[in-house]
């Protein structure tokens, strides 16, 4: 810090004065070698030198005054810098709390971060093995993936094949089953309807059946039963049995039913 210098208050005329007389006297006053005076002494009076005296005692009073109030402002400055000393200190205080507190934090945080590390590298190991399986079950997917579309390219070139062998089989060999015949459902499919249904299957589902069975044994059936049709061929194996049962009643030569009949009317 640059030293600043000493600023003292003006000075009146007179004592400007007073030390310009002062310093004349002293040019003037040459001593010899000798100590012998060579100038003309002048002797002052006794009221110049009381002038001068008080000029120098107000001097002097004006240089206690400034050094006094030089003292109070350095006084004055000396504690606020106590003050501020003072906030510095605890200011520096709370800074060394908060970076205890903050050096603890830190040292909390990196053990937190040394887990989360330590967690991180194993579960990244963990995820690299299951990548590895994985790129692995994906190679053996793709390969079975490759053989199922091979195959699946044979099945269908060999049921195309199939189709046309079909084909050409009902061409050579036309089958002897008809479901119809003159806009009549035939006496075989009757049969076979009743067969399914007294076998256990819905009636809803023989005419599917029928055609599944067909395309199966290489024997086209175009159109497809109803259930009320299914039904009425029930009813009429029902019916045509009530009538031969009659019919076998009528044609046996049991007398006792016979004569039971008659007295029953």
């Amino acid at each position: 810090m640059p030293r600043k210098h000493k600023r003292y208050a003006k000075r009146s005329v007179k004592q400007r004065n007073s030390t310009s007389k002062a310093r004349e006297t002293a040019q003037s006053q040459h001593r010899s070698p000798l100590g012998d005076i060579t100038n003309h002494v002048h002797f002052t009076s006794l009221a110049e030198r009381v002038v001068e005296l008080e000029e120098q005692m107000r001097f002097l009073k004006l240089k206690v005054k400034n050094a006094n109030q030089r003292w109070y402002s350095e006084k004055r400055r000396n504690e606020r810098l106590r003050k501020a000393a003072e906030a510095r200190k605890a200011d520096l205080k709370a800074a060394k709390a908060e970076t205890y507190q903050l050096r603890g934090a830190a040292e909390r945080l990196e053990g937190k971060m040394k887990a989360i590390r330590e967690d991180a590298e194993e579960a990244i190991a963990r995820l690299k093995e299951r990548i590895g399986k994985m790129e692995v079950a994906q190679k053996d997917l793709n390969q079975r993936r490759v053989i199922l579309w091979k195959r699946c390219k044979r099945l269908t070139a060999a049921k195309a094949a199939l189709k046309i062998r079909m084909a050409e089989m009902r061409k050579s060999r036309p089958s002897a089953f008809r479901m119809m015949r003159k806009g009549r459902y035939t006496p075989q499919a009757r049969s076979l309807a009743r067969l399914l249904v007294a076998s256990g299957t819905a009636e809803r589902r023989v005419g599917g059946a029928l055609q599944q069975i067909g395309g199966i044994l290489g024997v086209e059936i175009r159109k497809s039963l109803s259930a009320r049709s299914v039904q009425r061929f029930v009813l009429e194996e029902g019916v045509a049995a009530d009538i031969q049962l009659v019919y076998e009643i009528i044609k046996s030569a049991s007398k006792w039913c016979y004569h039971r009949k008659w007295n029953l009317d």
